[in-house]
């Protein structure tokens, strides 16, 4: 008499033993929510220095002179704003609405400062919470006017990015 073997509970814990691994190896490569949640937050930070960017660009535009704080750039932007200035500055993001201190050390996760070095060069700092690869670009990069600065990679932390304004750039 032969004997039949029974491999549908050896089957079962097999294919859950599976989707286990796959599970845990999921959470290992992305992180788990808690690691999407932070980087959306620092997607979020880089859009912070992307608009303290466009404004200090916009006030350069004008002025020819790098804004030396964030409240220069606002005046400079109210008179750009009535009329007199370039297409750039009426693509709609008020200065009065990013949030950015002075100074080179952003106090906590998700804070941007802005300093001005020169008449047009100017350091924007963000404190991130995760590292993040440098781009390679293929397609459309998360930068403001083409700036290579924003293609760098750069680890958890602090981490500042010194641009040289341009004359005249438009986002377009």
């Amino acid at each position: 008499m032969t004997r039949q073997l029974i491999l549908g509970p050896v089957l079962a814990v097999a294919g859950a033993a599976i989707a286990l691994i796959a599970a845990i190896a999921g959470f290992l490569v992305v992180g788990g929510p808690g690691g999407a949640r932070e980087q959306r937050l620092d997607e979020l930070t880089l859009g912070r220095v992307n608009d303290v960017l466009n404004i200090a660009q916009c006030a350069f535009n004008e002025t020819s002179t790098a804004p030396a704080t964030l409240e220069d750039a606002r005046k400079v932007r109210r008179s750009a704003d009535r009329g007199n200035g370039s297409a750039f500055c009426d693509l709609g993001t008020t200065a009065e609405t990013v949030p950015a201190s002075s100074g080179d050390h952003p106090a906590a996760q998700g804070d941007v400062t802005y300093n001005a070095l020169s008449p047009t060069r100017i350091r924007i700092c963000a404190h991130y919470r995760r590292s993040a690869e440098a781009q390679g670009c293929n397609g459309i990069c998360y930068d403001s006017f083409g700036y290579r600065e924003f293609r760098v990679g750069r680890a958890a932390g602090i981490h500042c990015y010194e641009v040289e304004l341009r004359a005249k750039t438009t986002r377009f």
